[in-house]
């Protein structure tokens, strides 16, 4: 569907201004030789269809790192408005429909608030909506709906799911190495396997 671009940011690897960069857009070689081109990366692509561009679990870190740049530009921008992607001459033009979607886990205990991504200048510019986790019933509902030639084995994830859970909230030194329980993103990942 190119009416959707969707980036797990955690899975990022590296995830540093180089890696962010490529998302925008990168300079490569020409096949034929002897020259080079810019292509667009996932971003660029979803700023130039007008497409909605959802970044996933955005991970901690400097509010002055290109991730918290880039957002913030991408953030203000409208249909027919121009983005500088990096390395590109001319600005793209931003297509009907772009929106800019992003959520990010909040650590469940041991991480000072410094550690969260901020945009530049706060969340002003952005609406922040706060969702409570899915119920074990939703999770088997959404997953049997899914995975339908697994259905009887849905309700096995979902109880290592929520064993897991059990030993996490016991246990203060997990919860500081994983930063977040398992959810849904989890029990489809199981799912697939």
């Amino acid at each position: 569907d190119d009416s959707v671009v969707r980036i797990q940011m955690d899975s990022i690897s590296g995830g540093g201004d180089d890696d962010m960069a490529a998302l925008v857009g990168s300079v490569v070689p020409l096949p034929e030789g002897g020259g080079f081109r810019w292509r667009p990366g996932p971003i660029g692509v979803a700023v130039e269809r007008g497409a909605w561009l959802i970044l996933e679990n955005i991970p901690g870190g400097s509010p002055n790192s290109y991730l918290s740049l880039i957002t913030s530009q991408l953030a203000l921008l409208r249909p027919g408005d121009h983005f500088d992607a990096p390395g590109r001459g001319d600005p793209l033009t931003v297509g009907t429909g772009f929106a800019l979607f992003a959520s990010r886990t909040i650590p469940l205990s041991g991480y000072a608030s410094s550690h969260l991504w901020e945009p530049p200048g706060g969340w002003a510019s952005w609406r922040r909506i706060s969702m409570d986790p899915l119920s074990d019933g939703d999770m088997h509902t959404i997953l049997k709906g899914r995975f339908p030639s697994i259905a009887d084995c849905i309700a096995r994830v979902l109880a290592t799911i929520s064993s897991v859970r059990a030993a996490l909230s016991q246990s203060s030194a997990h919860l500081h190495a994983l930063s977040r329980f398992p959810n849904m993103r989890d029990a489809v990942k199981l799912c697939r396997r």
